[in-house]
């Protein structure tokens, strides 16, 4: 988790994680206001019942997003 957090850290991003009994762990990571339109930029936004494996998840897709979009992390 501490990974993720130093990769948000510095950039526009939003970060929203929680728990429902009837959805599992949630997790969703936006750069706000991000299109020419002015809406939000969803970078991942996915649910499951294991917290470990969805934060791993969210840090390779921000990763790769951060490759193609921004030259690197």
């Amino acid at each position: 988790m501490r990974e993720l957090e130093r990769l948000i850290k510095g950039r526009k991003c939003h970060f929203e994680l929680y728990y429902s009994s009837v959805m599992d762990f949630c997790m969703k990571l936006y750069l706000k206001a991000y299109n020419e339109d002015g809406s939000d930029l969803v970078i991942f936004n996915e649910q499951d019942s294991d917290l470990d494996y969805l934060i791993s998840k969210c840090k390779v897709v921000f990763k790769n997003w951060l490759l193609e979009n921004e030259g690197g992390y």
